[in-house]
């Protein structure tokens, strides 16, 4: 499985810690009739910020919660060991990505927020969005080329009313349990988006294994 894709969709959302993040803010997805906190450390549908508090509002507005905590947890073999990365109360990950086989960031890396009528002149995250398209961020090929044409080419998702992007890694060992350096080291991109009339919120993950040690099995939840 090493080096290999791995995509799924699941149907649900992201922050620094340690030496490796500077600040805890988060994000909303609030793009419909759902708001929904999301951290750059891996867990969505949780406000970390403030005492871990339940951070999926259903009806928006309305103060009621219907989720506590959500996140990607992966479990694996490398090298005749348990591994695993988890997000559920604090996250495991952190914005950033593998290269030569060790964990790397900087400022471009964070979460990204657009939403239906932003342009680069009102929302510096969809003037900045280009810098992430090579390690995921998604845009529509307008002219069919197969690349990235900006002026031309449209970035987020077609028909959504607000898209949140992240590039993740959780090859950063301040992220883990003291004691536990056994993880997956992957990364990660991670697309949350909505549809203006719905009750849904949609996460598009694209993870890819870019460890140098042979990972034997893997699962998710």
């Amino acid at each position: 499985m090493k080096a290999k894709n791995l995509v799924f969709i699941i149907g649900f959302m992201l922050l620094l810690y340690g030496n490796v993040i500077s600040q805890i803010v988060p994000i909303h997805l609030d793009g419909n009739n759902i708001d929904a906190y999301f951290m750059n450390t891996g867990i969505f549908n949780n406000s970390a910020i403030s005492s871990n508090t339940a951070g999926f509002i259903w009806p928006k507005g309305s103060g009621r919660t219907a989720i506590y905590t959500t996140g990607l947890c992966i479990g694996g073999g490398i090298n005749g060991q348990y591994a695993q990365s988890m997000a559920s109360y604090k996250g495991e990950y952190a914005p950033g990505f593998i290269l030569n086989g060790g964990a790397t960031t900087n400022a471009n890396f964070k979460l990204y927020k657009i939403s239906r009528g932003d342009n680069a002149g009102n929302n510096p995250d969809y003037a900045n969005w280009y810098l992430m398209i090579p390690y995921g961020a998604p845009w529509i090929d307008v002219n069919h080329n197969g690349q990235y044409d900006p002026g031309i080419d449209s970035i987020g998702i077609r028909n959504a009313s607000q898209v949140i992007f992240e590039c993740m890694t959780d090859g950063f060992p301040d992220m883990h349990t003291a004691g536990d350096r056994r993880f997956i080291m992957s990364s990660g991109a991670l697309d949350y988006f909505v549809n203006p009339n719905d009750t849904v919120t949609i996460v598009a993950s694209q993870l890819i294994a870019r460890g140098t040690s042979y990972l034997k099995f893997c699962n998710f939840a």
